[in-house]
């Protein structure tokens, strides 16, 4: 259950706001973008609250409603659509969420 989810995210000290499932039965089910916003914003008292929109590889058109989900949107810390690869993490640029963090948050919350 939820002491698995921690044992993966930062250190023991940190608490985490496990969000509701999107499935509940036959069993609870999250979705990949509901575990990657509790990695980037993992409790209500967390100051991250990332805002960023980039194309990922697999971008072809309709931003949000793009049929490759490769529009990647965060809007404070919660990912809201797209699938993140290495261009939205990082692949050098100043655009990248770990630049992003960095930039904003600092050392500490990177």
């Amino acid at each position: 259950g939820s002491s698995i989810v921690r044992t993966y995210f930062g250190d023991a000290d940190e608490q985490i706001d496990i969000p509701l499932p999107t499935i509940i039965k036959p069993i609870r089910l999250w979705t990949g973008k509901q575990v990657f916003s509790a990695m980037i914003r993992p409790n209500k008292e967390s100051k991250v609250l990332v805002n960023l929109e980039t194309k990922e590889k697999n971008y072809i058109r309709n931003k949000h409603f793009c049929p490759n989900d490769g529009w990647v949107a965060f809007r404070s810390g919660d990912l809201i659509s797209g699938n993140v690869a290495k261009k939205t993490i990082g692949d050098g640029s100043k655009s990248g969420l770990l630049y992003v963090v960095l930039r904003d948050y600092g050392c500490e919350e990177t």
